[in-house]
């Protein structure tokens, strides 16, 4: 249509100009705009609305880098694995940063409230989702440290455990007295209770499950003291003997440094590692959301504008059209009035043929 339009429009100019001397003047006067192209302004608008949904893109991908590389750090088996995945996280980082910079740089070159409104909502998550990753990866160094004390901890427990029964089972054989003799018995049934529910602890990770147990060890450990008492007033020496041991294995079962102490310190910062990672994963769908609406908005802004160019180019050819079609026909009618004066002065001097 709009080169249907056009043609139509030169055509008559051509018709205009060979019709009458008087064309040119007729041109200059009315002042004809130039058809066809959108305002500087307009252009203008366009490339930096096209400008910003690059810089916008350029925020998503880097975001996206930043998350799978912060995901392989936590992830990491080991802490070398980990200081070595940290370096690629923080180089990533910093792009992520410089992106988000430029791209927040823009709500300065901006007039919409609403686009600026937008920018600052997803820097806003953005920095968030920073504060979040650096919450995680403090979370998983120190859980390096708590899984190794743990681990040392219950590789000396499994240890010293059968020593130490054999030692009580031993210093049993020695007794000849029957009353201390059951006090021996009564220590290592409170030892196995403590054992067992020990290691009930050691094989759980739910925080509730091994506060539980270390209640209940707390118990048997207190039942446990009170017959080692006894054993030490019937039998003195059995101090010098085991007493040491014995008070290594009341601290390694109830103090928050000893096994299952260490072992409640690793479940919990894991788990709350795994609460942080989920916000995490929830800022990220944020972002990503808040973008995706944001590139939808600019996406929209581009189209109306396009639509809006192509009608009002559509409208000021129609109009030049009309125009044109309006002063050919008072140019002919010009020339028709002068057609008519011409006869009229011939009639008049006798020349009518």
């Amino acid at each position: 249509m709009n080169k249907f339009c056009l043609t139509i429009g030169f055509v008559i100019c051509f018709g205009l100009f060979g019709c009458s001397k008087d064309s040119d003047d007729l041109f200059s006067q009315c002042g004809i705009a130039e058809v066809g192209s959108e305002s500087s302004s307009q252009k203008d608008a366009n490339t930096a609305e096209i400008s910003f949904l690059l810089l916008l893109k350029d925020v998503e991908n880097s975001l996206l880098a930043l998350s799978a590389h912060h995901h392989d750090v936590i992830i990491s088996n080991s802490e070398e694995e980990f200081e070595k995945r940290l370096v690629e996280m923080n180089a990533s980082r910093r792009q992520f940063e410089y992106s988000l910079a430029r791209f927040s740089g823009f709500s300065c070159k901006s007039s919409d409230d609403y686009l600026n409104s937008k920018i600052n909502e997803v820097a806003m998550l953005a920095r968030d989702f920073l504060n979040i990753i650096d919450q995680m990866t403090e979370k998983r160094r120190y859980n390096f440290r708590l899984a190794q004390e743990a681990g040392r901890s219950k590789a000396d427990f499994i240890v010293w455990q059968p020593v130490f029964r054999q030692m009580l089972q031993e210093m049993k054989l020695k007794v000849s007295d029957d009353y201390v003799d059951n006090l021996m018995l009564n220590l290592l049934t409170y030892q196995s209770l403590v054992e067992r529910k020990v290691l009930e602890a050691l094989g759980s990770n739910n925080t509730d499950e091994i506060e539980k147990a270390r209640a209940t060890i707390a118990v048997f450990i207190e039942e446990y003291e009170n017959w080692t008492d006894n054993l030490y007033s019937e039998m003195p020496e059995a101090k010098n003997e085991i007493g040491t041991v014995m008070t290594l294995f009341k601290y390694s079962c109830v103090d928050d440094s000893g096994v299952v102490g260490r072992h409640e310190y690793l479940v919990r910062n894991t788990n709350e590692l795994i609460q942080v990672t989920t916000s995490a994963r929830e800022k990220l769908h944020e972002i990503k959301h808040e973008i995706t609406d944001t590139q939808m908005f600019v996406a929209k802004n581009l189209s109306d504008s396009r639509e809006r160019a192509v009608t009002r180019y559509e409208y000021t050819v129609a109009c030049t059209l009309t125009f044109f079609i309006f002063m050919l026909g008072v140019l002919l009618w010009r020339r028709q009035v002068k057609a008519d004066k011409g006869r009229l002065s011939k009639t008049n001097k006798g020349n009518y043929n």
